[in-house]
């Protein structure tokens, strides 16, 4: 069955491994059958304050392509652990304010093995618990369930507006 609102995650990472240190994370409430914007909550984290793996490669291509006001917010950051506390908060907020419940939407984001278990380490290392925010079986690869939902060309739009949006917010 179709569920029509979903979460679309986006983290900004300085590794590819499942332990990477974060410094941003963005994500945005969304119907899916309008487009239309419920909600969103973004992030920015210390990458240098939370034990998260740094791979130089990426750290290199993260301070050369990243918008250097995104990272100059992350820079700014002297305590990511009450940064993510806070952000945690206003997530649940937003989707008890959308009555949703857990396994009853879907999250999205690039790929289920990169942005969801960066997300779900990072709060694992900065709470020493898993999170319990959604069901992991709600979680999704937005490209599999757009190529599935929409034709080619609205494909590449309702893509193109999902991710944009959460990489701005």
């Amino acid at each position: 069955m179709f569920q029509r609102i979903a979460l679309v995650m986006d983290i900004e990472c300085f590794s590819r491994l499942p332990t990477a240190a974060v410094s941003e994370i963005s994500l945005v409430l969304m119907d899916l059958a309008t487009g239309s914007i419920m909600g969103k909550e973004t992030v920015f984290l210390n990458p240098f304050d939370q034990n998260g793996h740094i791979e130089e490669s990426t750290k290199k291509w993260c301070l050369k392509n990243l918008p250097g006001v995104n990272l100059e917010k992350s820079f700014a950051v002297t305590e990511s652990r009450t940064a993510l506390d806070e952000f945690i908060k206003n997530v649940n907020s937003l989707i008890t304010k959308h009555q949703l419940e857990k396994g009853k939407f879907r999250i999205y984001s690039r790929g289920s093995n990169f942005d969801l278990p960066i997300f779900q380490s990072l709060l694992s290392r900065e709470s020493g618990k898993p999170h319990a925010m959604w069901d992991f079986r709600s979680e999704y690869c937005h490209r599999t369930v757009l190529e599935i939902a929409f034709s080619d060309e609205d494909l590449l739009k309702a893509e193109d507006k999902a991710i944009q949006l959460a990489e701005l917010y």
